[in-house]
């Protein structure tokens, strides 16, 4: 595969974010907004969009293109709250 310029930072954006989403707790969908937001502030995505102004059905859309994600209810403070748990997909592959 031919190399474009930036893949290989992209990569490694990417895999920050899905090793940080796949070893971390269920987060509800505001907790995945922050999360995500601070994960990707570091990266080259983060100049690409004003990240404040996502909102977080438009965040688990994006992390849903590489991850796969379950929603469950559990119970938390007495209330029932919806979390999103991810898995990274099978066809990502980062050793080339």
């Amino acid at each position: 595969a031919k190399k474009t310029k930036g893949r290989k930072s992209y990569l490694t954006a990417l895999k920050t974010i899905i090793e940080t989403f796949c070893t971390a707790e269920p987060m509800t969908a505001a907790e995945l907004r922050e999360h995500y937001i601070r994960t990707v502030s570091g990266t080259e995505f983060f100049q690409n969009t004003d990240l404040s102004q996502m909102r977080n059905d438009k965040v688990i859309k994006n992390l849903t293109r590489f991850m796969e994600y379950s929603k469950e209810r559990i119970k938390r403070d007495g209330k029932t709250v919806c979390v999103y748990v991810f898995s990274p997909v099978s066809w990502l592959r980062f050793n080339d």
